[in-house]
């Protein structure tokens, strides 16, 4: 019996309102192809794991049914890199490596709201008053939340020179500062390799880079939330000491920028270098609020984070990051988007890099 009845999709279509519903779009007019891809997806499991992922897509309720579809695409994304599905239950997936050791999978999916519209003309403002600091060191700006439409960035110039000369002067021991007040929320970070601040050339722009996704903060905070809780209450449960794989799955591409996102997971780095040889970082030996390095999570062998293409609704987008710190961290190969891990040591520090291609997508029911 298909999970998409004829019935269900007459049913569906008759039902007044609820074009929110995900259940709804998927029956609708232009929903056949991603029917017919969730059911051949569907049709490549044992029937005890299919059966609780097919009753969760004919759900009106969005959260339920967007958790079925995140539980079935990390299904499907692990499946194809080898590794066994054995159970599921509660959004705990029960798997085993391709080495055949067991690990559970905790799948925590997340619905975006309507993103507002952003306004660009204060940070246009921010980048041109930074640009035109008197400084030898280059540096990169982050934009915690949005800024408000009558910012002045000349306080923050101010603090930012100040910040600089302190830096020169040898009386800074960090690579970051912050500025924050009731409005405005940034934080600057030199730019390095392996610790050495790079310094403008005659002429040059002191800001290599502006970053500001504006909902990354709400977003981690979100993230950081939902997904502590559910570490928690598995961490207290039957299969507590199991290693663990996070999964996070969103319904659109995530606003969340890579920066926020090793921050969350690995805290600050003692060094950032990019040159001909990739981009590399070295892990701090400084206890930090980050996930990796808390001690109750020592059994996380790493976060995949996944999310659907705005262009092709079966399509996912993603990335993995293991956790060098874990009893059994997430090793190369064994999923198959791009993967941060430990490549090697800088003495005790372990060193990250990026393996695998940037742009790879996996399709559902291909």
């Amino acid at each position: 019996m298909p999970v998409f009845s004829p019935d269900l999709v007459e049913e569906m279509r008759r039902l007044p309102g609820g074009s929110y519903s995900f259940l709804r779009q998927v029956c609708g007019d232009q929903g056949l192809d991603l029917r017919r891809g969730l059911e051949n997806e569907l049709e490549r499991l044992d029937r005890p794991l299919r059966s609780p992922l097919a009753d969760g897509l004919r759900s009106l309720d969005n959260r339920r049914f967007f958790q079925a579809f995140a539980e079935l695409s990390v299904l499907s994304t692990l499946v194809s890199s080898g590794w066994t599905a054995l159970q599921t239950a509660n959004r705990v997936l029960a798997m085993a490596r391709p080495d055949g050791s067991p690990c559970n999978v905790l799948v925590t999916s997340f619905i975006y709201p309507g993103r507002p519209e952003l306004d660009a003309r204060p940070l246009m403002r921010l980048r041109q008053a930074l640009s035109r600091v008197h400084a030898r060191l280059r540096f990169a700006v982050f934009v915690r939340r949005a800024l408000p439409a009558d910012f002045d960035p000349a306080p923050v110039r101010q603090a930012v020179e100040i910040w600089l000369r302190e830096v020169e002067g040898g009386r800074w021991d960090s690579r970051f500062a912050a500025f924050e007040d009731d409005q405005v929320a940034l934080e600057f970070g030199l730019v390095g390799d392996q610790g050495e601040p790079v310094r403008a050339r005659d002429g040059q722009d002191p800001v290599l880079m502006t970053l500001g996704p504006f909902l990354a903060a709400r977003t981690i905070g979100h993230v950081e939330g939902r997904l502590v809780q559910a570490l928690d209450a598995h961490r207290m449960g039957e299969h507590g000491d199991t290693p663990l794989l996070a999964a996070l799955v969103s319904d659109r591409p995530w606003a969340l920028s890579p920066g926020y996102l090793r921050e969350f997971l690995y805290g600050k780095p003692a060094w950032v270098s990019s040159s001909a040889g990739g981009w590399e970082a070295a892990l701090s030996q400084e206890p930090e609020p980050c996930l990796f390095k808390d001690p109750l999570y020592g059994s996380l062998a790493g976060c995949m984070v996944l999310s659907r293409s705005d262009a092709e609704p079966l399509a996912l987008i993603g990335k993995s990051c293991s956790n060098p710190f874990s009893t059994a961290p997430l090793r190369v190969g064994e999923q198959p988007f791009r993967l941060l891990s430990e490549a090697r040591r800088d003495g005790l520090l372990p060193v990250l890099r990026w393996t695998g291609d940037e742009h790879h997508s996996q399709r559902l029911g291909a």
